[in-house]
């Protein structure tokens, strides 16, 4: 068994593959390692900066009181009070506005912030 070519060769075509399984791993933890560098420099903009932000047009917001009867099997009824919000938003919302772009770099990675 030892003595055959085949067997030989097939044993040399595992070992250089399993050596090869080395810096294929030695990459892959590498681009691992970038991953979560630029995921921390994003964050890191975003700690320097407002962060995200969302522009919301005006809301009108009414208070109101309503009075509502209710009446159970019996026949009796009650009166009570309900005090809400009623919120109004506009149909439509025009902003004439101008929006900066401000790259920012840190080590390799490079990102936008955007300033309005």
């Amino acid at each position: 068994m030892f003595k055959s070519t085949l067997f030989w060769k097939v044993f040399i075509l595992l070992g250089l593959t399993i050596l090869m399984l080395i810096p294929i791993s030695m990459v892959l933890d590498l681009i691992d390692s970038r991953n979560e560098y630029q995921q921390s420099v994003i964050q890191r903009v975003e700690d320097g900066t407002s962060g995200a932000q969302t522009i919301v047009g005006p809301v009108l917001v009414l208070p109101y009181t309503e009075t509502v009867v209710q009446t159970d099997g019996q026949g009796i009824s009650t009166t009570k009070l309900v005090e809400g919000k009623l919120h109004i938003l506009p149909e439509s919302l025009v902003i004439d506005a101008n929006v900066n772009v401000e790259p920012r770099k840190i080590g390799i990675y490079q990102t936008q912030v955007y300033q309005g």
